[in-house]
C-alpha cells in the first residue's frame, strides 16, 4: 500500500490510474494541495510496480479555485502519460486541461487548454490516444446559456 498526499501533507483525493505497457510503472493521477491559497492541483505519480516506490510526482495547476484530473492514458510506445481533466480558467468556468508528462521522468512536455465557444463551463469526460500515438482525443460536455452540448478536441501528442 502506497499513500500519497502531496508536498503539503494536506488533503489529496486519487481520480484514475494507468499501468506502463510492460507492467513496470503504475500512474496514479488525482488533486492535492500544493500551495498556500489551499486550491486543488493536479497530481500525477508514478511508482515502481513491484516495490511501490515512487519515481516521480508531477503537478499541473490552473492557478484558479478548481482542478480535477479525470483520466489517464499511456502512449502505445510508453513514452508519454496524457492526463486529462478540467480546471478553472481566466473567468472561472472550467475548461478541460490536457498534459502530456514524459512516462519515464515526469517532465511536462506539454499543457493545453480548451475553452468552449461560450466561455463558461466545459466539463471533459473521456480521453484517447490513437493507435500510431500520433493524436490524443478528448471528449466532453460543454455548457451553452440554455443547453449542454459535447465537443470533441484533437491535439498532436508530440
Amino acid at each position: 500500500m502506497r499513500r500519497y498526499d502531496g508536498p503539503l501533507h494536506r488533503s489529496a483525493e486519487a481520480t484514475a490510474l494507468a499501468v506502463s505497457r510492460d507492467g513496470s510503472t503504475v500512474f496514479v493521477t488525482g488533486h492535492v494541495i500544493a500551495g498556500p491559497r489551499s486550491s486543488p492541483t493536479d497530481a500525477t505519480v508514478a511508482y515502481d510496480a513491484s516495490t511501490g516506490a515512487k519515481r516521480w510526482a508531477s503537478f499541473y495547476g490552473s492557478g484558479h479555485r478548481d482542478a480535477s484530473p479525470q483520466a489517464l492514458e499511456v502512449s502505445p510506445d510508453g513514452t508519454t502519460l496524457f492526463v486529462m481533466g478540467y480546471g478553472d480558467g481566466p473567468t472561472n468556468y472550467r475548461d478541460y486541461t490536457t498534459v502530456a508528462y514524459s512516462a519515464f521522468t515526469g517532465a511536462r512536455l506539454w499543457a493545453k487548454r480548451y475553452d468552449g465557444p461560450e466561455g463558461i463551463d466545459d466539463f471533459p469526460s473521456a480521453l484517447a490516444v490513437s493507435p500510431d500515438g500520433s493524436a490524443v482525443f478528448v471528449t466532453g460536455g460543454i455548457d451553452w446559456p440554455n443547453e449542454r452540448d459535447y465537443a470533441t478536441v484533437a491535439y498532436a501528442a508530440r
